[in-house]
């Protein structure tokens, strides 16, 4: 989502709710955290409430703001900040059912020497007439083509925002999440389905993040996973081992190495994590001081 003010009121956050409850997300675990600036900017607004006991007083003490819309929110000291693609302009998408720019969601893939593999269904390459100054990272919508609840399929009357994960070539785009639109009419597809397309030869690609801010990120917490793996050691090879696991389960290994030509003591520590998005239909940005 976008807003063209500063952050400052319930409705903030509140279009995060909407977004994500008339899709269909679950209304427990949702989570969003915030860039220091903004959500500084909302617990002012909340400390200057006179009809309110309580979070006003730690809103105006600690700078909290605790439990926002149904979401747990959180400052963050440090996160990124999306760049302005405002240059990315005059961008068109044919979203004719014979264009093919849509997606069927398959389980697996047979390549030419029989072998079977998985297919990842969160990303899809769309061809457009230009893919001009569009960035990895950057928020697009596509003209004609709104979002549904995932379960009723029904349409919410709101445009589908995707993300843009890169840039293949000067006319092919990869974004999450996949138009899955049904143009095709095949059950994976109407079982899927998460968006309604009004056909178009030239469907106008419109950038959301057209200016530079911080990103506010929100998510249902089944959508974001935290990887953890196993710092293999070579066995008898002269190191001292020690490990341990933090309280979310990360394992840190410590190994330590004496020098006997320079009598130095040599200690590593490491850590082997990742994050995966399981789902991006579950989780997005709030952007704010965005053009109108």
């Amino acid at each position: 989502g976008s807003r063209t003010t500063a952050a400052g009121t319930y409705d903030d956050i509140a279009l995060c709710d909407t977004i994500m409850t008339e899709t269909g997300v679950p209304s427990d675990m949702r989570v969003m955290t915030l860039n220091t600036r903004d959500y500084n900017g909302m617990a002012g607004n909340l400390a200057g409430r006179q009809t309110m006991q309580g979070k006003p007083t730690s809103a105006y003490e600690r700078s909290q703001v605790g439990v926002v819309a149904n979401f747990d929110t959180f400052k963050a000291d440090y996160t990124k900040r999306i760049r302005s693609a405002a240059a990315a302009t005059g961008i068109t998408m044919d979203t004719q059912a014979a264009a093919l720019n849509y997606y069927v969601p398959r389980a697996t893939t047979t390549a030419a020497t029989g072998e079977q593999g998985n297919v990842d269904n969160r990303f899809q390459t769309i061809t457009v007439t230009a893919t001009g100054n569009l960035r990895a990272g950057d928020r697009i919508t596509i003209g004609g083509i709104e979002a549904v609840h995932l379960i009723a399929k029904e349409a919410t009357g709101q445009p589908k925002t995707f993300t843009v994960v890169s840039v293949p070539s000067g006319t092919t785009l990869v974004i999450t999440p996949p138009i899955i639109s049904n143009q095709g009419g095949s059950n994976a597809e109407a079982e899927y389905q998460n968006c309604i397309v009004t056909p178009a030869a030239s469907a106008p690609v419109a950038v959301l993040n057209l200016d530079a801010a911080g990103y506010n990120f929100f998510w249902h917490k089944s959508s974001i996973e935290l990887v953890t793996g196993r710092y293999q050691i070579p066995t008898n090879a002269g190191p001292n081992i020690v490990r341990a696991s933090t309280d979310n389960g990360i394992e840190i290994v410590m190994t330590k190495f004496f020098d006997t030509t320079t009598f130095e003591q040599f200690v590593t520590v490491d850590a082997l994590f990742g994050v995966v998005n399981l789902n991006p239909e579950m989780n997005g940005a709030l952007l704010f001081n965005q053009t109108p």
